[in-house]
């Protein structure tokens, strides 16, 4: 009885890639399988282990294309730039308000004098030179002081996450390769107005396949 081989793998001849490829017929080797039972010479094809379109999240004009099709990039390049016109000008106002420390400056001046104030009021008040109003009221200082200290921090607080926010906002316009890739094919050319989630270029890896 003889026992039946199965299938190998005996050839794989690589095709050539044109400029711009539909990710949907993409072919990037024909292999031929010799079935040893039969001889038979059956084709085959490999597609990409990975491949993405990369499209914009929100209504936006296309400022730039920096790569072209064929066009091998690594993981984090910026493949083009969407209108950042507003996005930019947030981000300078919003790091300004960050870098802003005026109003915490002197929140903590108004606290150190009122302390002053209440540390001689209560050496007055020891010594008989002030009575207990006027220690009610240095202290009264002391507590206004020290909750506009707190207010001003806050706000400053506040100042620096509107600037982490308005930097994140800037990198949302920078469309990025999420992985070492081929450009197939550039949708779209810088001027065009872009809807959600419209096409703006396919990225394949044409180096490891399945």
């Amino acid at each position: 009885m003889r026992t039946e081989r199965p299938a190998q793998l005996v050839e794989a001849r690589p095709t050539s890639r044109p400029p711009s490829i539909d990710l949907s017929a993409l072919d990037l080797s024909t292999v031929t399988v010799i079935d040893a039972s039969t001889n038979l010479a059956l084709p085959g094809a490999t597609r990409p282990a990975q491949q993405v379109t990369l499209s914009t999240q929100f209504d936006t004009m296309l400022s730039q294309v920096l790569v072209e099709e064929g066009q091998s990039v690594r993981a984090g390049d910026v493949i083009a730039v969407l209108d950042d016109r507003v996005a930019r000008t947030s981000l300078r106002l919003a790091e300004q308000a960050a870098a802003n420390t005026s109003a915490i400056e002197r929140a903590r001046a108004a606290l150190d004098r009122a302390q002053t104030i209440l540390d001689r009021t209560e050496s007055a008040v020891a010594s008989g030179a002030a009575n207990s109003d006027e220690l009610d009221a240095a202290r009264s200082q002391v507590t206004i002081a020290a909750a506009e200290l707190g207010s001003a921090t806050e706000a400053h607080d506040r100042a620096a996450l509107e600037f982490t926010l308005a930097r994140d906002r800037v990198e949302q316009h920078l469309i990025r390769a999420p992985f070492d890739a081929t450009v197939l094919r550039v949708h779209t050319d810088p001027g065009s107005i872009l809807a959600t989630k419209d096409p703006i270029a396919d990225l394949a890896t044409l180096d490891r396949v399945r």
